[in-house]
């Protein structure tokens, strides 16, 4: 009797060029209508790594401090009680051109410039200050502490 077939499998690298690292955040509106499953789907499509995952509620003065840098804006307040309001989803995503290519799946910040496809385009219903569902994209170490355990 002859033995099974046997297959070999072949890691392969597709992608070329550096590997880069992003954070994306799901804000409440996107958790609360159990959407985490089909936007961390759209960014493993792609060819992008997970590489850290948290479910957590911002407490005001971490949103603030992630925010820090639209403070000035006029909707800043509305934009921290908001993201307080409920628990986020906190991704890291690894992969070559992640940043660029995360902005491009994620969309235009108004919904209604947001290309049809996008994760915006497809699934936001209002502008942030009034509670839109979003991803927002950053990018560097500065907030992928917020996933790897150092702030959550």
């Amino acid at each position: 009797m002859q033995s099974p077939l046997k297959i070999q499998w072949k890691s392969v690298k597709i992608f070329k060029g550096p590997s880069e690292r992003s954070y994306v955040m799901i804000k409440p509106d996107g958790v609360q209508r159990g959407l985490v499953g089909e936007i961390i789907s759209r960014f493993e499509k792609k060819g992008f790594t997970l590489i850290g995952l948290k479910l957590y509620t911002c407490s005001t003065e971490l949103a603030k401090e992630h925010y820090k840098d639209l403070s000035s804006k006029p909707f800043f307040p509305k934009l921290v009680e908001y993201i307080t309001s409920g628990p986020v989803v906190c991704l890291a995503l690894k992969g070559p051109g992640v940043v660029a290519s995360a902005r491009k799946l994620i969309g235009a910040t108004n919904p209604l410039q947001a290309e049809p496809g996008t994760i915006r385009g497809m699934l936001c219903m209002e502008v942030i200050a009034l509670k839109m569902v979003s991803v927002r994209l950053r990018c560097g170490s500065r907030k992928m502490k917020y996933v790897n355990g150092s702030r959550l």
